[in-house]
């Protein structure tokens, strides 16, 4: 078995008969709320990309499900996914767009793709995601995706099959200490500790699954809009490797540059990542943003995010309701919540070019639990988010999601560690836009610029 290494999370796997199957396809940029795009990209033309046999798509994330991607693919193409409950309409979604030929897998459940290609999905019970043993007769290869599975399930597949490779999740793009207010030093320390646990995660998946080696994947994403972001970007190949060879001597990390192939029974010793060090990676984004097309969107991008105009009553309106809904359903969101005897408060800065809005918001669990929202500022505050008011309407447009805007939109200053407060109350925020729609306040027009461009046209920006 051949597995040809892509970009983030997209493999081709070629048996030796030549059947191929990819994994995640995603061809489009941008995505999340317009702040991530691939990169590196994709190396592999159009016509090559699509030439395959079968696809597997992990989950519902915009970085590996990409319906634009998939149009390009021949209606009766295979298509492996997990067998979901009727809260996640993928496989519905798909027999939409005329794809037919889908294949509901369960936790460990496999089958043949093909006579000499085997495929055994595993499932997260706490999210969405799946993960893939990909097999034929010359070994087994895991695929991770952003799947954390838990260890009794990757125990299950140690015992099952005899891993050659595992795919593992190096997760670089991350809010925490990036868009976080914090004094430099400091900064740098919480960044550093991120790229150890992040690290730390992807040996323990390649080592408890039992994999002799490992190669990181679904990390090729970039903040293309924030070039001061690049510094705290998360580990890069390169210096996953280099942590790897003390942390986990035992393991072999194969590093691949987009668009090399590994052989399974014949793994190389050692592979060249594309970029040596971090040095090298950032010269290549200052090329990439100077790129016209990307230029061109981020203009665009700005421009009609500065259309929206900030509408304060509806803002504090539709905020106070979905709350009061939260106060009303407390056991229901947070009865395994272990609360600080003070909840969390939270300061909201939104400005504009004429004004500045402010607002605090509380969650306590005290007498039964409660949430609230006031105009106003205070001095006990836990968090305090800035962000541009015209965001905040993105959100009550239904255009973004309060979650879309906590990465690159908004600054974020903490008093302290992460506590499961916070938590509650991230939970809270990203509930916002379904009350939204529930209410018919917002009609959802997230995918107005998410998977936009294709990256097989950026010919001037794939550093091959």
């Amino acid at each position: 078995m051949q597995v040809r290494y892509l970009s983030h999370a997209s493999f081709q796997f070629t048996s030796e008969s030549g059947f191929r199957l990819l994994t995640d396809p995603w061809n489009y940029n941008p995505v999340h709320g317009h702040m991530l795009w691939q990169f590196p990209l994709n190396p592999v033309g159009e016509h090559e990309y699509v030439d395959q046999d079968a696809i597997y798509i992990s989950h519902d994330h915009a970085d590996h499900w990409c319906l634009r991607t998939l149009a390009h693919f021949r209606r009766d193409i295979p298509i492996v996914i997990r067998k979901y409950g009727a809260h996640i309409a993928m496989a519905q979604e798909l027999c939409r767009n005329g794809f037919h030929n889908i294949i509901e897998l369960d936790d460990g459940e496999s089958r043949h793709l093909a006579p000499d290609l085997e495929v055994t999905l595993f499932i997260d019970p706490a999210t969405t995601d799946s993960a893939l043993v990909v097999s034929d007769a010359t070994g087994h290869v895991f695929d991770q995706n952003d799947c954390m599975l838990p260890d009794t399930t990757c125990a299950r597949i140690r015992a099952r099959f005899d891993i050659d490779l595992a795919l593992v999740c190096l997760a670089s793009a991350s809010i925490y200490p990036t868009f976080f207010v914090m004094p430099e030093v400091e900064k740098e320390h919480a960044a550093a500790l991120r790229d150890r646990k992040v690290m730390d995660r992807a040996l323990h998946f390649a080592t408890s699954v039992g994999a002799t080696a490992a190669t990181p994947c679904a990390s090729d994403l970039l903040y293309f809009r924030w070039p001061e972001t690049d510094r705290w970007f998360g580990p890069l190949p390169a210096e996953f490797r280099e942590y790897a060879a003390s942390a986990a001597p035992h393991l072999r990390i194969l590093t691949p540059a987009p668009g090399t192939s590994m052989q399974i029974g014949a793994l190389p010793d050692a592979l060249t990542p594309l970029h040596a060090n971090r040095a090298e990676w950032i010269n290549d984004i200052r090329a990439f943003r100077e790129d016209p097309e990307v230029a061109a969107v981020c203009a665009e991008l700005e421009a009609w995010e500065h259309s929206f105009a900030f509408d304060p009553s509806r803002f504090l309106h539709t905020m106070s309701e979905h709350l009061a809904e939260t106060t009303t359903n407390w056991d229901a969101r947070f009865g395994g919540t272990a609360w600080e005897a003070s909840g969390w408060t939270v300061v909201w800065v939104l400005r504009d070019e004429r004004e500045t809005y402010t607002y605090t918001m509380r969650l306590s669990p005290c007498d039964g639990g409660s949430a609230s929202i006031a105009i106003g500022d205070c001095d006990d505050w836990d968090m305090r988010l800035t962000m541009d008011a015209c965001m905040m309407q993105m959100v009550l447009d239904g255009s973004l999601s309060i979650p879309d805007v906590r990465g690159g939109f908004m600054t974020i200053e903490r008093r302290g560690d992460m506590t499961p407060d916070e938590g509650a109350f991230w939970q809270v925020c990203a509930q916002f836009t379904d009350h939204l729609l529930r209410h018919g306040y917002a009609v959802l027009g997230h995918a107005q610029f998410d998977h936009r461009i294709p990256s097989w046209n950026q010919q001037s920006v794939r550093f091959q």
